[in-house]
């Protein structure tokens, strides 16, 4: 996949960031950088988050929409890690790799994105 290996966790309140911070301590992703995006963030590029150290944002309030965005990962470890992360059973989570367009947009604008498409997929599974 495209950009450099780090994930990026939107949305998920203090409790659930302490939760995800250790889990992925001990996982075997462990090797994969991760930011928390709290609303402080919400208007920086993904350009900008992926280049912030690892931890960044541990314990800043969030209420935005819980997304996962994966940059750099390989499809067989994306599938893997979709698979370890369901296990925490947290809200519906927005999940999203990164592209070389999405790249330069504000997490805040590829939140609006994914909460559309979101959206329509629920109304197209209504309609059959």
């Amino acid at each position: 996949m495209f950009g450099p290996e780090k994930i990026l966790f939107a949305g998920f309140n203090v409790d659930q960031q302490n939760i995800i911070n250790q889990a992925m301590s001990g996982s075997r992703f462990s090797h994969y950088p991760w930011v928390f995006v709290g609303n402080s963030k919400l208007d920086r590029s993904l350009d900008e988050l992926l280049r912030m150290d690892s931890g960044d944002g541990l314990n800043e309030p969030s209420d935005m929409s819980t997304a996962v965005i994966l940059s750099g990962f390989t499809e067989n470890d994306l599938h893997q890690f979709m698979s370890f992360f369901k296990k925490f059973n947290f809200p519906p989570n927005l999940w999203a790799a990164v592209t070389p367009t999405s790249i330069h947009w504000t997490c805040g604008k590829l939140l609006e994105e994914l909460s559309a498409e979101d959206q329509a997929m629920k109304n197209k599974k209504e309609l059959h």
